[in-house]
């Protein structure tokens, strides 16, 4: 039986290895001279109105973090609870962005807490997120977006599921608790702690509180749109708003889907195809996706890197005090 020194030891070199993998793929991404030679042709006023809208986007979804780390009681100065929102921004350059529980793992070390109580606020917030991109990648099935509808559908089936499962926790408790007896109720302790999880999550999508996040949600990621939109229509193109809802919608499901890191390959190939359908060149939709990109991860990660590491320091000696 391996000791839990071991399993740490090999958790922490996956965790280095997944991220290196992200890093790789986003120089890879950058050093290719057709999205550069594309983006550089943006007269740089209008990166700055771009640069300034995902800036309020993000500064709205850290809004939203910093609500439901209330609702759920998380003993946590708002400063502090924004700063590990923030400098979970790296984390999204790996596969599916399952590095961004390294929020939850920043929350556990801050306050003391338990992963009972800080995993339900990274997977709202993720919910909340999923809940807005298929709203949008619906738009795509309107007979006035019939371009989109095929893509859509399918997006929306595959992602409706998991939706509905982190909707509904009661559901996820009894899946739990069968796959509990079918184990012959061996691993208690970790089922149990999955129950604490459910029940935790049940507090967060009751309306009172889940409403107001998912208005939040949609307004920072209507913000996203626009700034698309914004670049498509200034640089020449044809995209109605409804049309770049749903392109954003559907590349950042398309991104989700293929498990890449930040989405980068299947994020890019959905936008170009998607913009390339509303009626616009291949040079300008590489233009405004490259742009989208740049603005969403690369922005995103140098924005949230100085946090990242504070807290991942902060974490360590934490730990090294202790011991």
């Amino acid at each position: 039986m391996h000791s839990p020194t071991s399993i740490k030891y090999v958790l922490r070199w996956l965790a280095l290895l997944t991220l290196l993998y992200a890093l790789l793929s986003l120089v890879a991404l950058f050093s290719s001279q057709q999205l550069i030679s594309s983006v550089s042709a943006l007269p740089l006023t209008l990166l700055g109105e771009f640069i300034l809208l995902i800036t309020i986007s993000f500064a709205v979804r850290t809004v939203r973090w910093c609500y439901l780390t209330r609702c759920l009681n998380h003993q946590i100065p708002l400063r502090v609870a924004a700063e590990i929102y923030i400098g979970g921004f790296p984390m999204t350059l790996t596969p599916g962005r399952i590095g961004e529980l390294w929020r939850a793992w920043a929350l556990v070390r801050q306050q003391g807490s338990n992963y009972r109580r800080s995993l339900p606020l990274v997977l709202c917030d993720r919910l909340l997120d999923l809940n807005i991109l298929l709203f949008f990648a619906a738009l795509g099935i309107m007979a006035t977006l019939s371009i989109y509808r095929l893509p859509a559908i399918a997006a929306i089936l595959l992602m409706l599921p998991f939706l509905l499962l982190l909707l509904k926790p009661n559901w996820c408790r009894q899946i739990i608790k069968i796959i509990w007896f079918a184990s012959g109720k061996r691993l208690s302790r970790q089922f149990a702690a999955l129950l604490a999880i459910c029940r935790c999550m049940k507090r967060i999508v009751h309306p009172t509180t889940y409403i107001p996040a998912l208005l939040l949600s949609f307004f920072a990621w209507f913000i996203e749109a626009f700034a698309i939109y914004h670049i498509a229509t200034q640089l020449g193109g044809t995209l109605l708003l409804a049309n770049a809802m749903t392109v954003l919608g559907l590349g950042n499901i398309a991104g989700v889907l293929t498990f890449l890191p930040g989405g980068i390959g299947g994020q890019e190939a959905t936008m170009v195809y998607l913009l390339q359908q509303s009626g616009n060149a291949l040079s300008l939709a590489l233009i405004v996706t490259g742009v989208a990109r740049i603005g969403t991860i690369f922005y995103a990660a140098l924005l949230g890197l100085p946090f990242f590491i504070k807290y991942s320091r902060l974490a360590k000696l934490s730990l090294t005090i202790k011991q």
